[in-house]
């Protein structure tokens, strides 16, 4: 079976580069191997199905470090 690819919108191109903005400012929750795969990404215009899930969870990390507020 083929591979799936799925196109980047715009709003999934401005989120990874916030996401490689944040890891070049010194956010080290992921590694530069990670960084280079967003990159790779970005590159491509795509993710891939088992890229889906790993791009999820980084959404949500970066939802509950720099998007939740405390009162």
């Amino acid at each position: 079976m083929k591979e799936k690819k799925y196109w980047l919108s715009e709003l999934q191109i401005i989120f990874i580069e916030k996401m490689l903005d944040k890891m070049d400012k010194g956010w080290s929750l992921y590694s530069s191997t990670t960084r280079q795969g967003l990159e790779d990404i970005l590159d491509s215009g795509y993710y891939k199905d088992y890229q889906k899930e790993w791009l999820q969870n980084m959404r949500e990390d970066y939802i509950g470090t720099f998007c939740t507020t405390t009162i």
